[in-house]
């Protein structure tokens, strides 16, 4: 739940500066033209619940001119990024991470 919830923070609060979604499912469609800010977001190839929206979401941001950038990790799992779980990728979380920063390094300053 938690992941999505940035997704739909971005849809709700216009002067968000950026949003970063991990492994989250998409918000509706009819929502994603009030995003403001840049989203970057990651996901896990096996995942394969939470991809299936990916593109969906991916064609609805880029119609509406939003800026969002993603990373598909093929050997992660949901809550890759969650290393009190199983699906712990060390990988994935290290790359991730350090693009999370490099995002928010931009969208931020």
């Amino acid at each position: 739940m938690g992941e999505g919830l940035s997704a739909l923070l971005a849809c709700a609060e216009p002067e968000l500066s950026g949003a970063a979604v991990f492994y989250g499912s998409a918000p509706p469609d009819e929502t994603l033209s009030r995003i403001n800010c840049p989203i970057i977001a990651f996901y896990g190839a096996k995942d394969t619940r939470i991809n299936a929206g990916i593109a969906r979401l991916e064609d609805a941001l880029r119609r509406a001119g939003k800026s969002f950038e993603y990373h598909i990790y093929q050997e992660a799992d949901h809550g890759f990024f969650n290393d009190t779980m199983g699906n712990y990728d060390v990988r994935a979380s290290r790359d991730s991470y350090v693009r999370l920063l490099s995002f928010f390094l931009r969208t931020l300053a």
